[in-house]
């Protein structure tokens, strides 16, 4: 999401800064807020989930959250094979990555976040 000027056929992307001490009124924030703001308005959304990680600034729109699970399933079996040397890899990068830094905790849930009543 950007910050844009539309004119006769031109989107110009603005460069954005703000103040960090102030998240809370961060160019992207504060647009999600008004985009999330109109999508409630048009009564076709109800809820919004975002998958995946749980991450500091899902916490600023709501309070819940629920655990999610996540289940892959494949077709032929040569493509789980090559999910799992991928998965070695992977893991190989991030025990090499581990020993560098000290480890943090981490949820995996997904944040729910309705309209304010």
């Amino acid at each position: 999401m950007n910050l844009c000027l539309s004119r006769q056929g031109v989107l110009v992307v603005l460069k954005t800064t703000y103040d960090e001490s102030f998240p809370s009124l961060s160019p992207a924030f504060l647009l999600r807020e008004a985009e999330l703001q109109e999508l409630f308005e048009q009564g076709q959304i109800h809820r919004l989930e975002y998958f995946g990680r749980l991450m500091d600034w899902h916490t600023k729109w709501t309070e819940h959250k629920r655990g999610i699970y996540h289940l892959t399933q494949y077709r032929w079996p040569f493509l789980k094979r090559l999910a799992q040397v991928r998965r070695r890899r992977a893991d190989a990068t991030t025990d090499a990555e581990a020993k560098a830094e000290p480890a943090t905790p981490s949820e995996s849930l997904t944040t729910t976040v309705s309209p304010a009543n």
